[in-house]
């Protein structure tokens, strides 16, 4: 658990310093926060031989807005952006989502950027170094060839329980990032495997920062629900960022996007809701969408020993049900 501390100024500067660190072949880590990868790394689970630290960078946790987006620095805390009156604003499931992570002093910590990049989960797999020696090594812990969670995977099973990934692929995020070569944008979801969780994003990259369109903000209803075994501090076992559109003349939704996090193992956005536009604003139009998008994910949906698969099944149908309402209700429709 020994590592070697390093503090960076500039975005410049981080990239480089974990450059020189892989490149000499050590074992390198950015930290943030640190709510996740100190955890990880007291239970072994990464062993780093540096850890670079970004919070000295000037300008990072800043959160600011153009005629044309919003920009989110990947160090600005999660109350800060749940607390920011520009993304409650033009991302409101984003603040949404922000606010129920976690818990009040974790939130405080932990980061925007951080949020995104966390490890992936199990229960089998966030163990003490003395729990896993006392078990053969799973597909997530080198080169281990078996899943605890169930024996008849073939591969590794961890979920990304982040609960600001689903609401930032409802949106449209881009994520800005420093590597060698510069700068570059990219659309957050196009780094996300939906299938595995895994966030293709190789040191010594780095997330700066997170712009959200303002283009279609006002048109688009949002909202954010998670269930977890508590109401904080727990990662959530289901995650659901939902965003419609309503036509007033017509009674009808003329859009509507669903994204689901946490019960499968990477973000899962619905295709098959895009049937349901033009459907009449009713009281059957939560279920509706509930059981649409159940037919679509259920056999990807992950059970766990607090939640099995067919109870999280159920549970997606009856949260998306209660969000819609909820939008129907703001909206006086």
């Amino acid at each position: 658990m020994r590592f070697i501390y390093q503090d960076a100024f500039s975005v410049k500067g981080a990239v480089q310093a974990m450059a020189a660190v892989l490149q000499n072949g050590n074992r390198g880590r950015y930290i943030a926060g640190g709510t996740d990868l100190i955890p990880r790394i007291k239970r072994s689970i990464v062993d780093p031989d540096y850890v670079i630290s970004l919070k000295n960078i000037p300008g990072l946790d800043r959160i600011i807005e153009d005629e044309q987006a919003i920009h989110i620095g990947a160090l600005a805390s999660l109350k800060e952006v749940a607390s920011s009156d520009i993304v409650q604003k033009y991302a409101p499931a984003v603040a949404q989502a922000a606010g129920k992570a976690a818990a009040p002093v974790l939130r405080s910590m932990g980061t925007i950027g951080g949020n995104i990049m966390q490890d992936r989960r199990c229960c089998y797999y966030n163990q003490s170094l003395e729990w896993h020696e006392g078990w053969p090594p799973c597909y997530g812990i080198g080169k281990g060839r078996v899943c605890h969670r169930d024996s008849a995977k073939t591969r590794c099973e961890r979920v990304l329980m982040s609960d600001l990934v689903p609401a930032l692929i409802l949106v449209g995020a881009k994520a800005d990032i420093a590597g060698e070569r510069g700068l570059r944008t990219v659309l957050l979801e196009d780094i996300i495997d939906a299938g595995t969780g895994i966030i293709a994003l190789p040191l010594p990259n780095l997330i700066t920062a997170i712009t959200i369109g303002k283009k279609q903000a006002s048109a688009w209803k949002e909202a954010y629900a998670r269930m977890s075994v508590r109401k904080t501090i727990d990662f959530p076992e289901i995650s659901i960022a939902l965003a419609m559109q309503f036509d007033a003349r017509s009674n009808a939704v003329t859009d509507v996007e669903i994204v689901v996090g946490a019960a499968t193992p990477g973000p899962f956005r619905s295709k098959e809701i895009k049937h349901v536009v033009m459907h009449p604003i009713d009281s059957n139009l939560g279920e509706l969408l509930g059981e649409t998008v159940i037919q679509e994910i259920g056999p990807l949906v992950v059970g766990t020993p607090n939640f099995s698969q067919w109870y999280k099944t159920e549970m997606i149908k009856v949260m998306i049900k209660r969000l819609v309402n909820e939008l129907r209700a703001s909206e006086g429709v």
